[in-house]
């Protein structure tokens, strides 16, 4: 299933629905999909293996395994010098990684994740991973009741917009919902989480629509179970 890194495309919309969505909703019958492909599974080809191991990631982080999600995207991000930062294995690795380090409160390993992509130049990291990094950047804030934190999940937010990935954009909304509840302003939180709602529905995303309406049905156990 190699491909060429230079010539081939971004996911799709419908590619990120079957590819990445639905592990998060189906993972252990996808990812055992995967798995029978024997020509994946056994393959040496770096693409093969990092997509192999972004799809291991993306179960185990549906599935509440932060470790082992942490484990698994990090085996992906192993292969991005070979197969470079915009290869959608090695681009949603990095996320995947990212929320998995800050959901095991591995405050060094979410600092190296970000120091990592700021050693490359600007123009090798990919727009989705510039937004991806901002949200990181806000959550670590937050983390840390930093008041700058309201302000990166703007920066955030915005860029998302700009980007034009629904998916992205919805998992952003929640993140600054999640921090704007957790500082007293519930007002601007719920609308928030009703504007991912609607846009996780579009896609369809029952992950992100379920974690939404949690959200606006009871705040604060939707808040609580994001930081445990």
């Amino acid at each position: 299933m190699a491909v060429s890194t230079t010539t081939a495309p971004e996911l799709t919309a419908e590619q990120v629905q079957r590819i990445l969505v639905q592990p998060l909703e189906a993972a252990s019958t996808f990812l055992a999909a995967v798995a029978t492909a024997a020509s994946v599974a056994e393959s040496e080809d770096p693409q093969d293996r990092a997509f192999m191991a972004t799809v291991q990631a993306n179960a185990a982080a549906s599935s509440g395994d932060h470790k082992q999600a942490l484990d698994y995207a990090r085996q992906a991000l192993e292969y991005s010098a070979a197969i470079s930062l915009r290869h959608d294995a090695v681009r949603w690795a990095w996320t995947i990684a990212a929320d998995a380090a800050l959901a095991l409160g591995d405050e060094t390993e979410v600092t190296r994740l970000v120091s990592a992509l700021e050693s490359h130049r600007p123009g090798h990291v990919p727009p989705v991973l510039r937004a991806e990094r901002l949200r990181i950047r806000a959550r670590i804030l937050a983390n840390k009741n930093d008041p700058a934190a309201t302000e990166a999940f703007d920066a955030a937010t915005e860029a998302f917009r700009d980007l034009g990935s629904p998916y992205h954009l919805a998992v952003g909304l929640l993140d600054s919902a999640d921090h704007l509840l957790a500082i007293g302003n519930s007002t601007i939180a719920q609308q928030l989480a009703a504007e991912a709602d609607t846009v996780a529905d579009r896609l369809p995303a029952p992950c992100l629509t379920e974690r939404a309406r949690g959200f606006m049905t009871s705040p604060a156990a939707a808040l609580a179970s994001r930081t445990v």
